[in-house]
């Protein structure tokens, strides 16, 4: 509404890069909110009312729409469009080119025009420190789920 405040926070030890839009939130009772330690770079787009988490890597021209939710510890590829009210997962990687229409589980890999499970973010794991063995047991849950769909 006319004369409401809106609000964007943006915490610590970012790097936002040139050409890139944050957008504050779309009401007062709301708040766009970027964590700490992102790298946010060239021509990125972040809409009214995401919620960004800490630790995420956004490659040149990652564009989210409204009210989506990004966790922690996330990468994007180039060109990486996501659908307002999309939900993306701690320690997920969303590939190149993507078109993110719905919610991206933790702990996933997603690449496609109309973005699809590609499988565990194994790089993405190791990097962040998960135990090998927490990783079979990731490997072990993803190929059930996998089972259990296509069966």
């Amino acid at each position: 509404m006319t004369g409401e405040e809106c609000f964007l926070h943006i915490g610590r030890n970012n790097e936002i890069r040139e050409y890139c839009s944050i957008h504050r939130s779309s009401k007062s009772c709301d708040c766009t909110v970027i964590g700490d330690n992102n790298l946010i770079m060239g021509s990125c787009h972040i809409a009214h009312d995401c919620k960004i988490g800490n630790n995420n890597i956004f490659a040149n021209n990652t564009l989210f729409a409204g009210h989506v939710v990004v966790e922690n510890s996330t990468h994007t590829a180039g060109a990486v469009v996501v659908h307002q009210f999309c939900h993306i997962g701690s320690y997920s990687f969303l590939g190149g080119g993507s078109v993110v229409a719905q919610d991206v589980p933790r702990y996933m890999m997603v690449a496609g025009d109309r973005a699809e499970l590609r499988g565990l973010n194994l790089e993405g794991l190791r990097r962040n420190g998960i135990s090998d063995q927490e990783v079979r047991r990731l490997r072990k849950a993803y190929q059930k789920s996998i089972y259990v769909k296509y069966h």
